[in-house]
């Protein structure tokens, strides 16, 4: 035998130079994507209602108010002036409380949000910051016009309820129609 075979060193070098060379010559599995196709990523489906749970004197209930409803309602941008005021709101609200308890003078507004749907037929969003990078999405901002609705929650006063867990929620779209509330039974 040859010394340069002996040596184990030499005989590393050459099964590494064959494996490189083996693996250079290899063309990449046609499964990897291309530098230029682009990829979309889908949106979550949009639930067709918002909905609220809630709690008066031990017994459950839900509101909740379709997005058919919130579409009923006028077209609003955070720009202009909201067309049902916070004041007119929460009167609305404590009229729907008043059929559950009779007193709502004794509760207070602890939650008031003002929360917007997307509306399905137009389109949803785009982040122009992510073209070229093959992350683009579908749709984009221009002629997006959402819709808005009120969330109202309330709870009683200090010392007013013996109900240490009362709440209530009313939601509502911006010309003031209140979703539905209804009482939660559980299945048997």
């Amino acid at each position: 035998m040859n010394g340069c075979m002996k040596n184990p060193l030499f005989v590393a070098a050459i099964l590494l130079a064959l494996t490189g060379a083996l693996a250079i010559s290899q063309d990449l599995p046609s499964t990897l994507p291309s530098r230029n196709r682009h990829y979309y990523m889908g949106l979550p489906p949009q639930p067709q209602a918002q909905a609220w749970l809630f709690q008066i004197a031990g017994k459950h209930y839900r509101a909740k108010i379709t997005h058919d409803e919130v579409r009923a309602g006028p077209d609003w941008k955070p720009s202009m002036a909201l067309p049902l005021s916070f004041s007119k709101a929460e009167e609305i609200a404590r009229a729907e409380l008043k059929k559950l308890v009779g007193d709502s003078a004794s509760w207070e507004v602890t939650d008031l949000q003002l929360k917007r749907i997307a509306n399905e037929d137009q389109p949803i969003w785009t982040t122009p910051s992510l073209v070229g990078t093959g992350l683009e999405f579908e749709r984009s901002l221009s002629g997006y016009q959402a819709k808005w609705f009120y969330a109202i929650g309330m709870k009683p006063t200090e010392g007013s309820s013996p109900q240490k867990h009362d709440s209530f929620f009313a939601v509502m779209n911006l010309s003031g129609v209140v979703g539905k509330i209804e009482e939660v039974t559980a299945a048997r």
